[in-house]
């Protein structure tokens, strides 16, 4: 017996992935990939762009839910991609390096943006991600 394929159930389940899309943006060829691997591996679809042009390309092919950014290549780019990805609407994570203090973000950051530091680990990473996508508004 043939059963019918049903397109309310397929357009369900397609809408459902579509909102994990996840961008991963950063400058660090060994852990930017690394991270979106991890998040892969743990059910998310995650994508990686290594610089600001790759980023266009992306949200040119789809639409994400959260972007994962590198903050050192968010400030060095004089602001284009903080304003590409706030024109989203989308939440941000900002990744700190270690050396990195959070007080010289405050200046250009949202209340609601998060941050974490890269040395924390995917786990933890992952863990932030969760939340971030729970709260979107930066449920801190």
């Amino acid at each position: 017996m043939h059963r019918r394929f049903d397109r309310s159930v397929d357009h369900r389940v397609r809408a459902l992935t579509e909102r994990q899309h996840l961008l991963v943006v950063d400058d660090d060829a060994a852990f930017g990939p690394a991270l979106a691997v991890h998040l892969r591996r743990m059910g998310y679809i995650s994508h990686f762009a290594l610089n600001v042009k790759a980023v266009h390309q992306a949200l040119a092919r789809r639409s994400y839910v959260m972007g994962i950014v590198d903050a050192r290549l968010a400030e060095a780019d004089s602001g284009h991609l903080r304003a590409l990805l706030r024109a989203r609407r989308m939440p941000v994570l900002w990744l700190l390096d270690a050396d990195t203090p959070a007080e010289t973000t405050d200046s250009w950051m949202d209340s609601t943006d998060l941050r974490v530091r890269k040395s924390v680990g995917f786990v933890e990473l992952e863990r932030h991600v969760k939340r971030a996508l729970r709260h979107p508004s930066g449920g801190r």
